[in-house]
Order: C-alpha cells, then sequence, then structure tokens
C-alpha cells in the first residue's frame, strides 16, 4: 500500500459538537453535565453519533484511523459497523451519496479504506463517527500527492444549529439507512449515519448536535443544557 498521510480531524471541520468545555474532545455533554444528568445519559454523551467531520480533498482513495474509547465493537442486535464504524459520504450534484465505510475489527485502533478508485477531481466529503461507541482521535489518510483542507463554509441561513435530544431511533439505534437503498453495500446495513441528525445534515439543514438514547426520559435538565448555546 502507498505511504499516506494523516489528518487529524480536528483540524479539519467538525460538526455535531455543541460545548467546548467537555472532558474528552468528542463528547456531546460538557464535564459539568456529569453527576447532574442521569448515569446512563452521561454514558451515552460519550458516544459519537451525529459528530462528523466535514473535510474537501481531491484524493483518489481515501483511508481513515480511528482509536475507539470502548471494547465492544458490536451489540447482539447491531453490528460493528454501526456500533463502532465510520461512514463516509461524498457530495455530487449538491446532494450527498455514500462512499465508503469503516468497519472496525479490533480495539483500540483500526485502518480502514473508506474508498478507491474515484476520478480526480476535488470533492466534498462527510465523515461520520461512531454512533454507540466514543473516539479518542479520528484520522483521515490520503495520498502525498492530494490535499485536504476543511470543508467549506455553511450558506448564513443554515449555520445556527438544530438540536436534537431524544431516543435511541434519534441516537441511530438499529434502523436501516433508507438512502443506502436495496443496492447498498452490506457493510452499511444497520448504519444510519449520524442519527436524525446526520439524516438532517444530508439535507443542508447546517450544524446539528445532540441525539442520545431512549435513556434520556425527556428531563428537563436535558433540554435546559441543549438551549445554552446558538452557535
Amino acid at each position: 500500500m502507498e505511504e499516506l498521510v494523516w489528518h487529524d480531524c480536528r483540524e479539519l471541520t467538525i460538526e455535531g459538537r455543541a460545548w467546548d468545555d467537555t472532558r474528552s474532545y468528542y463528547d456531546r455533554l460538557p464535564a459539568r453535565a456529569c453527576g447532574v444528568v442521569r448515569d446512563p445519559v452521561w454514558d451515552l454523551a460519550q458516544h459519537a453519533a451525529g459528530i462528523c467531520c466535514r473535510f474537501a480533498t481531491d484524493a483518489t482513495a481515501i483511508h481513515a484511523r480511528w482509536e475507539l474509547r470502548y471494547e465492544s465493537l458490536a451489540m447482539p442486535h447491531m453490528p460493528a459497523t454501526g456500533v463502532s464504524g465510520l461512514d463516509l459520504y461524498v457530495r455530487v450534484g449538491g446532494a450527498w451519496r455514500w462512499a465508503g465505510v469503516g468497519q472496525p475489527t479490533q480495539f483500540p485502533v483500526n485502518t480502514a479504506a473508506l474508498a478507491s478508485g474515484m476520478a480526480a477531481g476535488q470533492r466534498e466529503y462527510l465523515l461520520y463517527l461512531p454512533l454507540y461507541n466514543g473516539v479518542h482521535r479520528v484520522e483521515v489518510g490520503v495520498s502525498r500527492e492530494a490535499t485536504v483542507t476543511p470543508g467549506p463554509a455553511r450558506r448564513a441561513d443554515r449555520r445556527l444549529p438544530m438540536v436534537f435530544y431524544g431516543t435511541s431511533i434519534t441516537q441511530g439505534g438499529v434502523r436501516l439507512a433508507p438512502w443506502h437503498g436495496p443496492c447498498g453495500d452490506p457493510r452499511a446495513l444497520a448504519r444510519p449515519a449520524g442519527g436524525q441528525p446526520g439524516f438532517l445534515r444530508q439535507r443542508d439543514h447546517g450544524p446539528v448536535r445532540g441525539a442520545t438514547d431512549g435513556r434520556t426520559r425527556g428531563r428537563r435538565l436535558g433540554h435546559r443544557l441543549r438551549a445554552q448555546h446558538d452557535r
């Protein structure tokens, strides 16, 4: 395999993070929420569902390397591609199309070829992070000849976030992403990229944040936390 140059996603465009004062960069609730929200909600907030990396590149092949937070790669009712994997989407003609999946096979670090053999040319990409696992680090790998830059700025009328706080369907639990279609890669089954926030982001609704499992129970505290930001 050719030598790759790795780009930390934190140096590109990250969407789906609501707060900067988190214990770990990819946490979905601020550190001050620990001990205030219910323990199951706090645990789910350490999953990366709904967070994505947006970037542009002229690479003809795209790889990913990611370090998982938890050893359990899959659940009895949900495969590792959904629990701990990555999804890559590419913008084609104004629409987002699924381009590839990063299938985890071990803990903690995985490396995968997400897409290859693509025609030369600059394109915009979305890389969705795991739904029911956390990550310490995520990197995009391309050839030395390729360029990688942060994703372009959102339209001015789409820059304020839409905030989600809700069920396992919201987080992306065990449902088929309908846009994969019957001829989609079978590895993508039960891998709804980014949960409901990802579904809206596919339609250019701008930054979409939040999304937790049904353990939230609609608590007022969670809604107050979600209302604390408009950026």
